[in-house]
């Protein structure tokens, strides 16, 4: 009986990096469930899995999920789980404290589903706002040493 490769399943939408390591998951061997911001992003990631010759037994593709049920539908059966990053909302919002909050609360829901579900590691990759948030009008380059709370 052969192996079953590795499922990794991947939260996002592509932002250009995600796409670049689903094709290095799949020079690795490992399978993907990618599961996307929204309905519009499909059409994108079938080129991209169709690019890549991958067929939809080893390239699944899924909307993100809302409720418990889902998310852990989502990491069933899955060794790793990639979360990109999540969109921030551009121009001026009302509320940083609201918007910080919903990106905590996504990432309790993820770290607790994942933990529930057996998937052995988590990498949550951080969006430019991450490292940008309270440098308003900075020219200078960022480091390490600039990432907001």
């Amino acid at each position: 009986m052969v192996a079953r490769a590795q499922l990794v399943t991947v939260l996002g939408s592509d932002d250009g990096l995600l796409s670049q390591v689903v094709a290095d998951l799949f020079d690795m061997g490992m399978r993907v469930r990618w599961a996307a911001g929204t309905p519009a992003d499909f059409p994108h990631l079938i080129s991209i899995r169709d690019s890549l010759g991958r067929s939809a037994e080893d390239f699944d593709l899924r909307p993100m999920a809302s409720s418990k049920g889902e998310w852990a539908a989502l990491m069933a059966g899955a060794t790793y789980v990639l979360a990109g990053p999540v969109p921030w909302p551009i121009g001026r919002f009302v509320d940083e404290v609201a918007v910080v909050q919903r990106r905590s609360d996504w990432i309790k829901r993820l770290m607790t589903t994942a933990r529930h579900c057996g998937v052995r590691r988590v990498l949550l990759i951080s969006g430019p706002a991450a490292v940008a948030g309270g440098h308003r009008g900075r020219r200078e380059s960022f480091t390490e040493d600039d990432w907001s709370v």
